[in-house]
C-alpha cells in the first residue's frame, strides 16, 4: 500500500471516528426536546363532620380589676363544671385567653392627657373540642346558662382527615389523567408515561359559625352540621409522542 491509500484510509477512520460523537450528541438532543404536557387534577371529597370546636368564654366589668377577675374566675368555673358533666375530656380543653384591661373616661377637653380609669375589663376564653355531635345543642345551652356570655364562634371539623385526604388524592391524580388523555386526543398525538407528580396540598375546609352567647340563651339550640369538603391538588407532566 502506498502512502496515498495509507492517508486515504487513515483520512476515512478519522472521520468515520468524528461523526460517532455528534451522533450520541443528536440523540441526547432529540431525547431533550421530547415533547411533554402538563395538567393540573383536583380532587373534592365531601364528608359529615364528627367533630365540633366551641370558642367561648366569659367577660365581666368592675370598677377594680380584681373583682373583674373573681367575677370571670366564678362563671369560667360554672362553665369548666358544665364541660366536665357533659363527658368532656380535659385534653379536648384549653385556655386560649386571659386577659384583664383598662376601660378609660372619653376626655372631652383635648388639652386634658390624664388618663382616667373607668373600670376594668377581665375575660378568659376556652377552646372546647366536642366530638359527640349529638349533645352539641344541649351543651351549648348549658354553658351559656351556666356562666358563658361570650361565644367566639363555632366549627365542624373531623378527627382524622386522613382517609378523606387520600381519597381527594385519588381524584385529584384521576382528574388531571382525564384531562390529558382528552388533551392528547385532540391534538392527534400518544400519551406517554407520568414523568412527575406534584402535589398542591391536601386539605379539609372546616365549616366555621360566628354568633354571640345570647342567642343561645333562651332554649336549647338547634345546630346544622352540614357537610366538610376535602380537596387535593396535583401537577403532573406526561411525554407525548406523535399518534402511530
Amino acid at each position: 500500500m502506498n502512502r496515498k491509500q495509507v492517508a486515504a484510509v487513515l483520512l476515512g477512520i478519522g472521520v468515520g471516528l468524528s461523526f460517532a460523537p455528534g451522533s450520541v450528541l443528536a440523540q441526547e438532543a432529540r431525547d431533550v426536546a421530547q415533547a411533554t404536557l402538563t395538567v393540573t387534577g383536583e380532587g373534592i371529597v365531601t364528608v359529615a363532620p364528627d367533630m365540633a370546636t366551641l370558642d367561648l368564654g366569659a367577660v365581666a366589668e368592675d370598677a377594680e380589676a380584681a373583682v373583674a377577675m373573681r367575677d370571670v374566675s366564678a362563671r369560667m368555673s360554672e362553665v369548666m363544671t358544665q364541660l366536665e358533666q357533659a363527658g368532656i375530656a380535659p385534653e379536648d380543653i384549653q385556655t386560649s385567653s386571659l386577659s384583664v384591661h383598662p376601660q378609660y373616661i372619653p376626655r372631652p377637653d383635648p388639652d386634658d392627657t390624664t388618663p382616667r380609669v373607668e373600670r376594668f375589663e377581665a375575660s378568659s376564653e376556652l377552646t372546647v373540642r366536642v366530638r359527640d355531635l349529638d349533645q352539641l345543642g344541649t351543651l351549648l345551652d348549658a354553658v351559656v346558662q351556666n356562666g358563658a356570655n361570650l361565644m367566639r364562634g363555632l366549627s365542624f371539623g373531623l378527627q382524622d382527615t386522613e382517609k378523606s385526604q387520600d381519597d381527594a388524592r385519588t381524584r385529584a391524580v384521576e382528574d388531571a389523567m382525564r384531562k390529558a388523555a382528552l388533551y392528547a386526543d385532540a391534538a392527534g398525538v400518544t400519551l406517554g408515561n407520568v414523568l412527575s407528580i406534584q402535589e398542591h396540598g391536601a386539605m379539609a375546609s372546616p365549616k366555621v359559625f360566628r354568633a354571640d352567647a345570647a342567642p343561645f340563651a333562651a332554649e336549647s339550640m338547634p345546630v346544622a352540621q352540614g357537610e366538610i369538603s376535602v380537596t387535593a391538588g396535583v401537577t403532573m407532566t406526561f411525554s407525548m409522542s406523535p399518534a402511530e
